[in-house]
């Protein structure tokens, strides 16, 4: 157990009930990229399991997805059916997806379950808030991103793995009833700021030249279109502290785009069928909607 500088006495508690699991008190929180980092490194097993502690899993989940992988030795890591806790009949995620206008988003979100989501098939990625890995393939292309904290780890981590040619498998039998933004809070300055900030280093090192050329025009306008709409509903704050240290991190993150590019295996032709085509103003109304009605997601 991983203990990332909690205050609430969690640490000796677990020590005190629990004396057979090992505990890894960190000193102080490095956030949630980090704290799986120090839980992965000093695990052994051949698969890594993560789940969040906002979200519930059926009884069969871990089987369900240790099963995927053992059936297709071509998949390095395995996305659950996340449901809403809230609303068990609607999707909060069947696996992540990747807009050619440059940001992560979660597949079938706010729709209802159904057969659309009651197949496997391969998808972009995985939600790390329910989400199993092989370690072979974590040893390969890296760990989650430290310089993330939090938010977006687990889409740069998905597309490193894309790009060195893994595949991602959505498991409909492994499900999750997750309670949405229960650790930052929706609409948190807090989630505005991580999530606006990350996803530009998602873009930078991960997305290819060509790919980058091709969407130029999208990727500006999201940008610039979203940070408006969130600094006009009051989240000018946390958008400009984003916008300005994300820029002061373009330089570390070309650097890791040098080494995650050189080192991939798949063409610009694969990436680009990958990737979602998104429907900007659908996009961006969204984004007006929650803030209207109070439900801000991480974005």
């Amino acid at each position: 157990l991983v203990d990332n500088g909690s205050t609430d006495g969690s640490a000796a508690f677990v020590g005190e009930h629990f004396p057979q699991v090992e505990v890894i008190a960190l000193p102080e929180n490095r956030g949630f990229a980090a704290g799986n980092n120090v839980g992965i490194r000093a695990s052994s097993g051949e698969y890594i399991a993560l789940l969040n502690n906002d979200a519930q899993p059926e009884p069969h989940w871990l089987e369900a997805l240790v099963q995927a992988l053992e059936a297709h030795p071509e998949v390095g890591f395995c996305a659950s059916k996340m449901l809403r806790a809230d609303d068990p009949q609607v999707i909060d995620t069947a696996g992540d997806l990747f807009y050619d206008y440059g940001v992560g988003g979660k597949r079938g979100m706010d729709q209802l379950d159904g057969p659309e989501f009651s197949r496997s098939e391969y998808v972009f990625g995985a939600c790390a808030g329910a989400a199993i890995y092989r370690r072979a393939m974590l040893e390969d292309i890296g760990l989650f991103d430290e310089d993330f904290f939090l938010y977006g780890e687990d889409i740069d981590l998905s597309f490193r793995a894309q790009l060195r040619g893994y595949k991602c498998l959505f498991v409909p039998e492994a499900r999750v009833y997750h309670q949405v933004a229960a650790t930052a809070g929706w609409g948190s300055y807090l989630s505005t700021y991580y999530s606006r900030r990350n996803m530009l280093y998602v873009l930078v090192k991960n997305l290819p030249t060509s790919l980058l050329v091709r969407y130029l025009a999208p990727i500006l306008f999201y940008f610039l279109a979203s940070d408006l709409v969130l600094s006009l509903a009051g989240y000018a704050r946390a958008v400009a502290r984003a916008r300005r240290d994300s820029f002061k991190m373009i330089a570390k993150m070309m650097a890791k785009r040098r080494e995650i590019q050189s080192a991939r295996r798949v063409s610009d032709g694969y990436i680009k069928s990958i990737l979602t085509r998104g429907q900007l103003h659908a996009r961006i109304n969204t984004i007006a909607r929650q803030l209207r009605h109070g439900h801000l997601r991480p974005l």
